[in-house]
């Protein structure tokens, strides 16, 4: 692989992984310094497919940067084609992203969000407007080493999916930095990563999350970086077509 140096950091031109020399800024948000990229703050309600709209809202992103597009990927999609997970009741963000590789994904128009009451769609042979289905893949996929390795591929290729531990507490999460008060976590969550902060020197993540605008911070939260040893760091890069 041949790397270049430019402005202090090695590039891989296969691109995936690369390491910076200087340190990370202490911060960034994407919302900030690419907008109109990210897609729209959806609500999953009755419908608790959190791995398939972090994983969408990923590759949403990520095909409109390399292939300077304005498309919103299908969530549906996923949850009822993607034979590796199950649905509205649990999936795993790795095993998306291999399918989306493997199969791809729709856009928004083809197959829209129906899900919302609990119930599943069937896997659709044919877009709903009668045109035929066009699904877009991922070439590869990269699981981050650490932290700023994620950051670093965030801030030149896009958000990247990340998991992390939660309590009872996250759903009515309102604001300021989140951390789960219960030491044992209920649960382990996903959502995009699309920046970071510092805030009276506590650190923290910035994620989009599908609860809908009035939740969070407009459909946004912040989560607190010491985590950072329970959470894992995925994405891929979008083939163009």
């Amino acid at each position: 692989m041949i790397l270049i140096f430019v402005f202090g950091l090695f590039f891989a031109l296969e691109g995936k992984q690369f390491k910076g020399i200087e340190r990370l800024p202490d911060s960034y948000d994407m919302r900030k310094a690419r907008p109109g990229v990210l897609g729209p703050i959806r609500n999953h309600e009755r419908c608790n497919a959190y791995w398939a709209f972090a994983a969408s809202t990923v590759f949403t992103a990520r095909y409109n940067i390399k292939c300077h597009a304005n498309i919103t990927h299908s969530v549906q999609d996923l949850i009822s084609c993607d034979l590796s997970d199950n649905a509205c009741i649990r999936g795993n963000g790795k095993d998306t992203l291999d399918w989306i590789q493997k199969v791809g994904i729709t856009d928004e128009r083809c197959f829209i969000y129906t899900s919302w009451t609990g119930h599943v769609t069937k896997c659709i042979q044919m877009c709903h407007n009668g045109s035929n289905i066009v699904r877009h893949k991922y070439s590869n996929i990269t699981y981050y080493n650490s932290p700023d390795d994620a950051m670093y591929s965030v801030m030149n290729e896009g958000p990247v999916v990340m998991n992390f531990p939660v309590d009872s507490t996250f759903e009515k999460y309102s604001g300021g930095v989140y951390a789960p008060k219960n030491a044992q976590f209920v649960e382990v969550r996903e959502a995009a990563l699309i920046g970071w902060g510092n805030e009276n020197g506590q650190r923290y993540f910035i994620g989009q999350a599908h609860y809908g605008e009035k939740w969070g911070e407009g459909g946004y939260f912040r989560l607190s970086r010491n985590l950072s040893n329970d959470m894992d760091f995925y994405a891929g890069t979008p083939k163009c077509n």
